[in-house]
């Protein structure tokens, strides 16, 4: 019976010295920036994430916006969710919040990421200036 226990515990061990760990990738900094011209259905974002935004004006105190672009090196689309701190005055200059990516397709499946957002609004360009993380899932 102990050899047998003995030989279980050495296989365990011998596996898991194999094994290799499914960790996601080191995170790295978000520093991006949109701009828009509230007229137009999308804004232009510059920095770690490059491409376009599409709904980044809400009337209420959480939305979605549609991301298409490029993202260390990787080109693909991801749902984000943007969720104001403040509802008196939506889009409002100073206004900030925090962002979330809810979802990604394309070279950006399996992004993960998060931060916070401040706006300036000089109407109709809105300038969004967003700060975070992000890291992509293990394959």
């Amino acid at each position: 019976m102990k050899s047998l226990a003995i030989r279980g515990m050495v296989l365990l061990v011998v596996a898991l010295a194999f094994a290799v760990p499914a960790f996601a990738s080191t995170p790295n900094p978000v520093s991006a920036t949109v701009v828009a011209d509230l007229t137009e259905p999308e804004g232009n974002v510059t920095g770690t994430f490059e491409g376009t935004l599409e709904h980044i004006y809400t009337e209420g105190r959480a939305d979605r916006a549609h991301f298409s672009g490029c993202v260390d090196g990787r080109w693909g689309e991801l749902e984000m969710l943007l969720v104001l701190q403040r509802t008196l005055e939506p889009w409002a200059p100073g206004l900030e919040g925090k962002w979330v990516i809810l979802d990604g397709s394309g070279d950006l499946e399996g992004l993960r990421g998060q931060g916070t957002f401040v706006v300036d609004l000089d109407f109709p360009i809105l300038t969004m200036t967003l700060v975070g993380q992000y890291h992509f899932d293990p394959d």
